[in-house]
């Protein structure tokens, strides 16, 4: 072995004590070599590093300096003694030694870190994130300075720049994991939760392993409505970390969004075991109980959340939703008020606030509160709808539908919001008709118990019921029990033609029973088997009620049978009306109208299919 090789062994050892931690040993020999060969800059250079780690910067920065003052182009060295100095806040004096290690090697990925780091801390993020967007591209492995770019461009506030950034290092690394993962929280936090799914899928398809790619795919997949991929995603992201709180949080919203109650306060029950301070976790249980109707329960459970997290004004939302159900409105109002508290530009508490007002008669605080709503986010529909409802609490119709239609522009796919404006219009156009000479109104049928006819149901339409995809009711929150599947409550929006043609035919049946402008609330199929049925329940509520009454309206249930099934055994489907008691066997082309507070149940244990359609609607002319 020459003399240049046993050096060079001797170097190796001194490194690979400095990377084991052993710094002791490593000063110990560097002693001996600088002494035994001062002319090897790499000695001082390791020597400083050595003499960094244990604190003793100014001798350190000795070293660096006798490193370069032997090679003046040692770029490794300027980087070291960058380093220090930027410990000992010289930070004129870091940058220029940063510079000088890129005069003399321009694509050196740390120093290009580490300057952007000497950025980030002068508060330039713009110059900051300019170095750290170019030490990835030279190093796409480099984790530290991707880790840094990503911390940069998140204070930077603008997720444009982003994606722009991101897709420039995908286009130099197809396959940088990180880098499809933070582009997709890029695109996430640009509300571009569609663009987001295939980052996240692509950074899954690189690294299976990868749990919070999962999360976060749930996440866009939960914005868009794709509940059960969504699902898919949580439930696999809690496969790979069983402790995954805010997996466990984000499984339990998407179950109450799927009307899957149980289910969901068993998730979110779990997750309160998991981290028994999580917050978040105790508001959306308080949530599932609030439309479990076990309001007690969930004003507790909600208070216990703000006990938690006192400063969170989403909390006392959420509070004074569950006080309003419960017809606590001195209280509901408070809870509001320390919303709006907390966070003075909350739209949402303040609409809410507005309409608990008006419930107290208290209405021109409340067009004052619906009016700072929409003032706050002239985009939030609901507000002007609220406003609208409050505006026709007060007596004026017209600036009322004014602000319905003003709220249906904004979202057009809102159900609440094109009831309120379908009443709105009926009552309004109602009224102008009673003033103007010579055009007589209609009065409305009220339909007191129950009304039966009939329509003929085409092979076609039983069929496409048959095909569609359908939900377990005995999993959701639904009337229905044992053996029976169906739809949610949207199946007029289907665009099929069977399904449109029953529609308006139901319409026109519906107007003429009731002699009246109808709203369809609800619309639905469920197919029962043996065992299936519909527990005792009714269509309206306390709200619901109080509702028809503030607008003058009626609302009614309609069954239409389009299969009864078998009738040859123990339980035929028979339907049971309550108060009063009336039961009534079904036939094929069956139509049954009735109060939609009248409590009704079936039973069936037929082998055959059992079809029907169901609809909840409102009669919108003054009842006679």
């Amino acid at each position: 072995m020459n003399q240049n090789d046993a050096l060079q062994d001797q170097i190796n050892s001194v490194i690979s004590l400095y990377s084991n931690g052993n710094i002791k040993d490593a000063l110990l020999n560097l002693e001996i070599l600088t002494k035994n060969h001062p002319d090897k800059p790499i000695l001082f250079n390791i020597k400083g590093a050595c003499l960094t780690e244990i604190g003793q910067l100014e001798v350190a920065i000795e070293n660096y300096e006798m490193a370069l003052s032997i090679d003046p182009n040692y770029a490794e060295a300027y980087n070291n003694l960058g380093n220090v100095l930027k410990n000992i806040n010289q930070l004129d004096d870091a940058f220029d030694a940063y510079q000088k290690a890129l005069l003399l090697k321009p694509e050196f990925s740390e120093v290009l870190n580490n300057l952007g780091t000497l950025h980030k801390d002068l508060g330039d993020l713009e110059l900051s994130l300019d170095s750290f967007k170019k030490a990835p591209k030279i190093n796409p492995n480099y984790a530290e300075a991707f880790n840094n770019l990503g911390i940069v461009l998140k204070e930077f506030g603008k997720p444009d720049i982003s994606i722009k950034t991101y897709e420039e290092i995908l286009g130099i690394n197809p396959n940088f994991t990180e880098a499809h993962f933070n582009l997709g929280v890029a695109f996430f936090e640009n509300m571009q939760p569609e663009l987001a799914i295939p980052c996240f899928e692509k950074a899954i398809t690189i690294n299976q392993d990868n749990s919070e790619a999962y999360f976060r795919l749930g996440n866009a997949l939960q914005e868009i409505g794709k509940l059960d991929d969504a699902l898919k995603s949580y439930e696999k992201t809690i496969s790979m970390q069983p402790s995954s709180i805010e997996a466990y949080n984000n499984l339990g919203t998407v179950l109450i969004e799927q009307r899957r109650l149980q289910e969901a306060e068993q998730i979110l029950r779990k997750a309160i075991t998991i981290k028994p301070d999580h917050a978040y976790s105790y508001l959306n249980l308080g949530n599932t109980l609030k439309f479990l109707y076990r309001l007690d329960e969930a004003e507790n459970i909600c208070r216990i959340a703000i006990k938690l997290n006192p400063n969170n004004s989403t909390f006392y939302y959420n509070l004074g939703h569950i006080l309003k159900k419960k017809g606590k409105l001195e209280d509901t109002e408070k809870s509001f008020r320390k919303a709006i508290d907390l966070d003075s530009n909350y739209s949402k508490a303040y609409s809410s606030l507005g309409i608990t007002l008006k419930e107290l008669n208290k209405l021109g605080e409340a067009v004052e509160c619906c009016e700072i709503a929409t003032k706050i986010n002239p985009k939030y529909a609901e507000g002007f709808a609220n406003l609208g409802l409050v505006l026709y609490a007060s007596g004026d119709q017209h600036s009322a539908l004014k602000q319905l239609k003003e709220a249906n522009h904004i979202d057009p796919n809102s159900k609440i919001i094109h009831k309120y404006l379908s009443i709105f219009e009926s009552k309004i156009n109602n009224l102008h008709a009673k003033k103007t000479k010579g055009i007589k109104t209609e009065i409305s049928k009220i339909i007191s118990d129950e009304l039966v006819t009939t329509r003929k149901v085409e092979n076609g339409l039983i069929k496409k019921l048959m095909q569609m995809k359908n939900l377990q009711l005995d999993k959701i929150n639904d009337p229905s029990f044992g053996n029976a599947r169906g739809s949610d409550y949207d199946l007029f929006n289907n665009h099929n033609s069977e399904i449109m043609t029953v529609a308006k035919d139901l319409e026109k049946i519906i107007k003429k029973s009731v002699n009246s402008d109808i709203y369809i609330e609800d619309s639905f199929y469920t197919i029962l088997k043996a065992g299936g049925g519909v527990r005792r329940h009714q269509h309206s509520s306390i709200e619901g009620e109080k509702f028809c009454a503030e607008f003058n309206i009626k609302k009614y249930s309609l069954v239409y049978y389009l299969q009864t099934g078998d009738q040859d055994c123990s339980e035929p489907g028979i339907l049971k009306l309550y108060n009063p008691v009336k039961e009534i066997l079904p036939y094929n082309g069956m139509i049954i109208i009735f109060p939609a507070d009248r409590e009704h149940s079936v039973s069936y244990n037929g082998h055959k299919e059992r079809v029907i359609i169901g609809i909840n609607f409102y009669s919108l002319q003054t009842p006679h």
